[in-house]
């Protein structure tokens, strides 16, 4: 069972899992604000949503990502927030094909000023060999993304679990 934007539901995603949802923790799933797990459409407005939404609960919250493959451009995700936050992915983050599209910023995924952050589970999929192969070759490139996912973290503890990395360059 959990809250999803101040609704009860019942999570069906994995009945086996030991659930990180409960009526004390508010859950924010990204599809319901607008994620597409299709791997083509842009969903990092909708992560956004979704985490401004966790990061200004008052309860400890979750990002919660269901399995499918979802399109994430360059992304800050800033706090401090009021309370914990756990990001649950059991799906997959993906970069975009064309690392034009991160271009400059130094990073893909960013968690700016925020304690007390777990992330979980899922895989991030960075989609590097192009822009490392680009690079190899002495092409004119972008700058690029300088790491796959930054913390820049006010007050720790940060744990990261259970996180698979894809296509390695």
């Amino acid at each position: 069972m959990s809250i999803v934007d101040g609704e009860v539901n019942e999570l069906t995603e994995d009945p086996g899992r030991p659930s990180l949802y409960s009526p004390l923790i508010a859950a924010y799933n990204v599809v319901n604000f607008g994620a597409r797990g299709d791997g083509r459409t842009d969903s990092t407005a909708a992560f956004l949503w979704a985490w401004m939404s966790a990061c200004s609960s008052a309860s400890p919250a979750t990002v919660y990502v269901s399995r499918g493959n979802f399109l994430i451009r360059a992304a800050s995700f800033s706090g401090p927030c009021r309370s914990r936050i756990q990001f649950q992915i059991d799906g997959t983050l993906v970069a975009p094909d064309n690392y034009y599209v991160i271009g400059n910023s130094g990073f893909w995924i960013l968690f700016y000023k925020v304690s007390r952050l777990t992330i979980s589970g899922g895989t991030i999929d960075t989609r590097g060999n192009e822009f490392w192969s680009c690079r190899k070759n002495g092409n004119n490139c972008p700058a690029g993304a300088r790491s796959m996912m930054e913390f820049d973290l006010g007050i720790f503890p940060l744990v990261v679990s259970n996180v698979i990395r894809a296509r390695k360059p």
